[in-house]
């Protein structure tokens, strides 16, 4: 495969890089390929004989597998640790569980450690680093010949101090070695236009338990006034009927020219997966799959949809960074994750250029202050409101602040949540009901109050990028 010209430029800086330094930081935006510049970094040093193995770690297995396929693919040599293997890849989560004898490799030999989506891992000391980063302080730090970090969204949201990672002695801004940021990959047609299309509604109607109901002109001007959350909004059956309808429009209208064209939806639990999946097969007659943490065979899922003519997979947690499906080119955001971290990787999941038509996203979420200001912003390479903290201690067994929990949904079974983010509840102290002026009516889920709204959908389209 012929490298892009971001892909050889970054690569050929790595190698100028290391001959003075042994480790390289790429930020590279979602979607643009930092797995082939990686495996072609590895590839080069090998041909050289400036290393004798490769090592990989990645947040969770479907990238671990993809990392693997990659590296084996452009090495041209076994890749999964066999007998006659140039390497391995495998998941943050078994640093902790390789045996020490595993580990003298570093000592031993000259190994090239790759890193990819770093900021899962945190600290640049042990008093402050999370489970993962204080493995890479411990076994890896000053021991591998070489270290490359990848990551398209290198921060984090309780602004630790990523492993690894220099910063700027003025404002704490994270140095990176090379970067590639969306604009230019739109640029370069190696990304995808995104459009941002934020839901809103103008009649919202809230009623109390034995009070009268009140109207509010916006789900800002509701979640400002009232006790209900975001994660009310995107569990409610008008909300997410609309979203999904809107989304499923503009699905069917990149179809007709691009029939092999997918959605994406995120959901918040596995319980709203299901149902989100029965509105759009039941009521738009549409294919949808669903994939998360409780079935065995995520991966096998992904890939017979990654090659398959299935219209909706609706995940939790399972795709978000570093899963490439490249016909994705739709999504609708329904997750309560609200941290920008995880907005930008689901982004990216869409975003990827493919051969066909359209060479334009959608990306269709709640009309949200927090995902507003995201997707304002989007086409800033680092946030500048970014500060790394030090000396904030994280006594966690695991990345306790990880963004899309794909690690621990995959490996453990456990669902967490970004901590500060609105967990999901089954119930509120206020009844929520919208609708359109072509809806159903719907009844009160919460309360014995029966509340219809006439309000008008409406829809504002962000684009801060043009091909020009």
């Amino acid at each position: 495969m012929k490298l892009r010209h971001w892909q050889f430029e970054c690569a050929q800086q790595a190698l100028q890089h290391y001959q003075l330094s042994s480790h390289f930081l790429c930020l590279a935006t979602p979607g643009a390929g930092k797995t082939i510049v990686a495996a072609e970094i590895a590839r080069s040093m090998y041909q050289a004989q400036q290393v004798d193995f490769v090592l990989c770690f990645s947040p969770s297995k479907e990238i671990a597998s993809s990392i693997r396929k990659t590296f084996s693919a452009r090495m041209k040599a076994k890749f999964n640790g066999s007998l006659g293997a140039v390497g391995e890849s495998f998941t943050f989560h078994k640093l902790r569980f390789l045996a020490d004898d595993f580990w003298t490799l570093l000592e031993n030999h000259r190994v090239l450690v790759v890193l990819d989506e770093i900021h899962h891992c945190a600290g640049d000391e042990l008093e402050n680093a999370n489970a993962w980063g204080e493995e890479i302080l411990l076994r890896i730090l000053n021991k591998a010949a070489y270290t490359l970090a990848l990551s398209g969204t290198p921060w984090r949201s309780d602004n630790l101090p990523i492993v690894l990672s220099k910063y700027t002695s003025a404002d704490n801004q994270i140095i990176c070695n090379y970067t590639y940021g969306l604009q230019q990959a739109i640029k370069d047609h190696v990304c995808c236009i995104p459009q941002i299309v934020l839901i809103d509604n103008d009649a919202i109607g809230v009623t109390k338990y034995n009070e009268t109901h009140k109207v509010y002109s916006s789900f800002e001007d509701l979640i400002n006034n009232t006790d209900l959350k975001y994660s009310d909004l995107i569990n409610n059956d008008q909300v997410m009927r609309y979203a999904l309808k809107t989304a499923h429009n503009k699905l069917s209208e990149l179809r007709k020219d691009s029939p092999e064209t997918a959605g994406l939806v995120v959901a918040s639990s596995v319980e709203h997966a299901v149902e989100l999946q029965k509105i759009l097969i039941d009521e738009f007659g549409t294919t949808a799959i669903i994939v998360n943490y409780t079935l065995a065979n995520t991966s096998e899922l992904i890939e017979q949809f990654r090659n398959g003519s299935e219209e909706w997979i609706v995940s939790v947690g399972m795709i978000s960074e570093g899963t490439d499906i490249k016909r994705l080119k739709v999504c609708c955001y329904l997750s309560d994750v609200k941290t920008e971290l995880y907005f930008r990787q689901v982004l990216g999941r869409i975003i990827r250029v493919t051969q066909h038509e359209p060479q334009t996203a959608w990306l269709y979420v709640l009309n949200d202050f927090t995902l507003r200001e995201y997707a304002q912003r989007i086409n800033t390479d680092i946030p500048e409101y970014n500060i790394v903290l030090r000396d904030v201690p994280e006594p966690s067994f695991v990345d306790d602040h990880i963004e899309n929990n794909e690690n621990l949904l995959q490996e453990s079974g456990r669902n967490t949540h970004d901590s500060g983010e609105d967990i999901l509840t089954t119930q509120s102290v206020d009844t929520l009901v919208l609708l359109n002026n072509n809806s159903p009516t719907v009844h009160d889920t919460v309360s014995m109050n029966h509340l219809m709204v006439n309000g008008d959908y409406r829809e504002k389209i962000i684009n801060l990028f043009s091909m020009s």
